[in-house]
């Protein structure tokens, strides 16, 4: 999937080291750090929340192919606390359910904890990615 996100941002413009640091913080390394910064590119307009535009133009970016009739459901599921904005940690919570870890360890207990409240839906792949 790293290869796909790397050719999504190149296709899409950025720089390679943009794509490199992104696509490790979102598939890699996955601390707080790594994705704020992920999610600062995807928040386009600084606003400090990603909008549905905003997603609809991150999600395939990360290798997501969602169609346009799934992505108000998409948001709205990740839209833990219902203010109609994808903050950091719901857009964290959302990449850790995506990109989910193979490596066993406490910090992977604790990232799993932060992201159980949200339930992919069964289209999506229940974690595994949406046709990346």
């Amino acid at each position: 999937k790293a290869g796909v996100i790397l050719q999504n941002f190149k296709a899409a413009g950025y720089s390679e080291e943009t794509a490199v640091a992104t696509a490790r913080g979102v598939l890699g390394e996955q601390t707080d750090e790594s994705l704020k910064e992920a999610f600062k590119l995807f928040d386009a307009n600084s606003s400090g929340y990603i909008d549905t535009e905003e997603m609809k133009k991150a999600l395939p970016l990360m290798g997501e192919h969602i169609p346009d009739d799934k992505l108000t459901e998409l948001y709205n599921i990740c839209d833990k606390n219902g203010n109609g904005k994808i903050e950091f940690e719901e857009f964290a919570s959302l990449v850790r359910k995506l990109n989910p870890k193979d490596a066993p360890g406490a910090s992977q207990e604790a990232e799993q904890a932060s992201s159980s409240w949200l339930q992919l839906p069964s289209w999506l792949g229940g974690g595994g990615g949406g046709g990346g």
